[in-house]
């Protein structure tokens, strides 16, 4: 079996996610994949959610942080107790269908290509025809990511992975400076990873027959406003830490333009003086949490797309 299956590590995130939670293992605990084992991060729930896993799920391995670390820094506490040389990292308002880690684990195994990591087809929980993510991944000039939003069909190579399923190979993992960077909390953590990834000649590859269906937002929805703020932010954290000086003065004023277009289009058109003023404060704050992250400055123009997304215009 370990020849044919090698085991596999499952991390899923939890933070005040019981009844999301629950219903996640329920569909892991059916997979039909033979040898994998659950890891639950709990990132210092206070809803009771680290007694009942215990309690209804044995078998499952429980990581109990005190405080909430964020996806970044939660996620990689969970790679600490991993056991196995593939690690799958699965958001917990999903369910999966029963061949998601079959699927997920297969170009590894059928291909000698150097692969970063595997991603898969993102459903919406609420409506099993809308596709959330379907390969063909990107991000572009302005800052704006974006993915198919139908399911591509074949194993095929995308430019940027779906934080909420996707799967690396350990030693990958242990070859990075860093996982995930702890400082962005939450938000374009799988951008940056890819990003990373793609400059260090890594493929990314889409397996469509992984399919997870996704509740979407479910956490974020807690600290909406602190994610708005993280979602402009760690975008300008995402170029800093990627792009040579050289790069970045091209960069940067198509950023801000856009961002200030945006503000401008919030305040006059759309009468959403909140969302503007989170946007700006996102903006403000990269610059104070910039000199605390690690920098690479090894990233190309050409990993972005260069045209704007006008499908995901975000006001």
């Amino acid at each position: 079996m370990a020849d044919s299956y090698p085991m596999a590590s499952i991390i899923v995130l939890n933070w005040n996610g019981l009844k999301d939670t629950m219903e996640c293992i329920e569909s892991l605990e059916n997979l039909t994949y033979p040898n994998y084992e659950i890891l639950l991060v709990d990132n210092g729930s206070t809803d009771g959610s680290q007694e009942a896993v215990k309690e209804r799920f044995p078998d499952v391995v429980l990581v109990q942080n005190e405080t909430n670390l964020g996806f970044a820094a939660g996620l990689g506490e969970g790679i600490k107790y991993a056991s196995a040389e593939y690690i799958a990292f699965l958001n917990n308002d999903t369910v999966v269908e029963r061949r998601w880690l079959d699927e997920l684990i297969r170009p590894f195994l059928t291909t000698d290509d150097e692969i970063g990591a595997t991603s898969s087809t993102i459903m919406s929980y609420g409506d099993r025809e809308e596709v959330q993510y379907g390969g063909d991944s990107r991000l572009n000039i302005f800052g704006q990511t974006r993915a198919s939003n139908k399911v591509e069909r074949g194993i095929k190579e995308t430019g940027t992975i779906s934080g909420a399923s996707f799967m690396m190979k350990r030693e990958v993992i242990d070859g990075l400076e860093e996982f995930l960077c702890p400082e962005y909390f939450a938000y374009f953590e799988e951008i940056d990873l890819s990003w990373r990834l793609v400059n260090r000649g890594y493929k990314l590859i889409y397996s469509p027959g992984s399919v997870v269906y996704h509740k979407g937002g479910m956490t974020s929805r807690k600290i909406s406003d602190r994610m708005r703020i993280n979602d402009v932010r760690n975008k300008y954290l995402t170029f800093y830490r990627n792009l040579p000086n050289s790069r970045l003065l091209l960069a940067y004023p198509l950023l801000l333009f856009f961002d200030l277009a945006s503000i401008l289009v919030l305040v006059f058109y759309a009468r959403r003086t909140k969302n503007a003023r989170l946007r700006f404060r996102g903006m403000v704050e990269f610059f104070g949490l910039k000199k605390k992250v690690r920098r690479y400055g090894d990233g190309k123009l050409s990993f972005l797309d260069k045209r704007i997304f006008w499908d995901k215009l975000y006001l």
